[in-house]
């Protein structure tokens, strides 16, 4: 991990941790876990640590 870590700063890019649901842009794309129907754009994020978490939030 230590050697992906290294590379991931070195490309300037971000990495998504394996304990997240993932990240969701509705409309454009989406990688994980979470049902992307749940989920309408606008300009609200919300960052979770928990999935379960999350539901509520995108419910409202």
């Amino acid at each position: 991990m230590i050697k992906v870590y290294s590379v991931v700063k070195e490309k300037g890019v971000v990495l998504v941790g394996p304990n997240c649901p993932g990240v969701i842009s509705p409309g454009q794309a989406k990688v994980g876990i979470m049902p992307g129907f749940i989920h309408k754009k606008g300009n609200i994020a919300s960052i979770k640590r928990e999935i379960l978490e999350l539901y509520p939030e995108v419910a409202r």
